[in-house]
């Protein structure tokens, strides 16, 4: 991982979350998730061990859009 992958990273989600979608990464290798830590840029992202986890925060963001949409619709 470079520089500049990892800030393709971050623009990428960026934009997942601009468009009310989820981005999250799973499994990461022990030297890549060590290169964003000391970058800062782990804790900019969803990353989990595993793709259940993935899962789990995928769905939660959903329930939290949906909620809200309608609290918004509710004003």
């Amino acid at each position: 991982m470079d520089d500049a992958a990892a800030n393709a990273l971050i623009n990428i989600q960026q934009k997942f979350y601009e468009n009310n979608a989820s981005f999250v990464l799973c499994g990461l290798q022990k030297p890549v998730e060590k290169f964003l830590e000391e970058k800062e840029l782990l804790d900019l992202m969803n990353v989990t061990p595993t793709e259940s986890e993935a899962w789990d925060i995928v769905q939660m963001e959903e329930i939290e859009r949906e909620f809200f949409d309608e609290e918004e619709g509710n004003n």
